[in-house]
């Protein structure tokens, strides 16, 4: 049996197939279409041009599927659609516009959701850790022990939602970065309850799979990005020389990484700090992410009897 999951998240929208076996799943297909949904926000409502854009790429989505005879669709938003105060109204235009029903997970599921898109991952250390997954508008965070989540949250930091607060250019300055490191720093004191920490950190979504191809090809390393190490010295290093944006780096990110162009620096200086303040020794990035821990929970734990 073949399925389709569509991820709408702030950034991207994303869609892929799946081949179904057993307890099993392969990917066949996979197209993403960059939205940018934050910036059509006005007043904490998504604006009639980012209704229409969204609808234009989830009518495309579903014509595609049509055609390829795919009926096994599921539809998910995180925070492009979570909590705005026309929801139900956007929620039933892009309905009616594609066919599409979308469920819009909360913060504290897409935290859960994350932690279990790695559980079956051969580096993953079910004895205690913390996983974050930075998107475009949020950022969650998991602490768990034993495989169980004993603190998840999610916090206005991700990549897109800080760019668009505090950079003015393509790239942000020194002291633009800066001052999202110190934002990050403080929105982590007042909303974690108390002294959490973990020297294994874990990493998923696109910001953080974009820095280590950056950091591949700096290194000439070979490894895989599913498991992808970065010491806790390294992360700063990357935080320190992506904040000088010369000619030279930002012309590597528009070669290496150009979906991530406004994202990548103010995404890293947040992760940065994240595991610098959580203590963290070193960051393993994971390839997968909420859309497999989607399909890992509603989908495969019901296929096949």
């Amino acid at each position: 049996m073949v399925c389709a999951i569509i991820d709408v998240g702030s950034n991207t929208i994303h869609m892929v197939l799946y081949q179904l076996e057993a307890s099993h799943a392969s990917k066949i297909i996979s197209k993403k279409e960059s939205v940018g949904l934050l910036s059509y926000l006005e007043n904490a409502r998504l604006s009639e041009k980012g209704i229409e854009r969204a609808a234009e790429v989830l009518r495309s989505f579903a014509h595609t599927l049509q055609l390829l005879h795919v009926s096994n669709i599921h539809c998910f938003a995180t925070a492009a659609l979570r909590g705005l105060r026309n929801e139900a109204d956007v929620l039933s235009r892009l309905r009616d516009a594609s066919g599409l029903v979308i469920h819009v997970i909360d913060g504290q599921e897409e935290a859960e959701l994350g932690l279990y898109s790695l559980m079956r991952m051969p580096y993953f250390d079910p004895a205690e850790g913390l996983v974050f997954d930075m998107g475009g508008g949020s950022c969650e965070l998991t602490f768990y022990e034993n495989g169980q989540s004993c603190v998840k949250t999610s916090l206005p930091l991700g990549s897109l939602l800080l760019n668009n607060r505090f950079v003015t250019g393509l790239f942000p300055s020194r002291q633009e970065c800066d001052h999202i490191a110190g934002h990050v720093r403080r929105t982590l004191k007042d909303q974690l309850s108390g002294p959490l920490s973990s020297a294994t950190v874990f990493g998923i979504g696109g910001t953080v799979r974009a820095l280590s191809k950056l950091d591949r090809e700096l290194t000439g390393r070979k490894a895989s990005v599913d498991g992808y190490v970065l010491t806790r010295e390294r992360l700063t290093f990357l935080e320190q020389w992506l904040s000088d944006s010369s000619l030279d780096i930002q012309r590597q990110i528009m070669r290496l990484v150009p979906d991530r162009i406004q994202t990548l620096i103010p995404g890293c200086v947040a992760i940065s700090e994240i595991v610098t303040c959580c203590g963290g020794a070193r960051l393993i990035v994971s390839a997968r992410g909420v859309r497999e821990g989607y399909l890992s929970k509603y989908i495969l734990s019901n296929f096949g009897g």
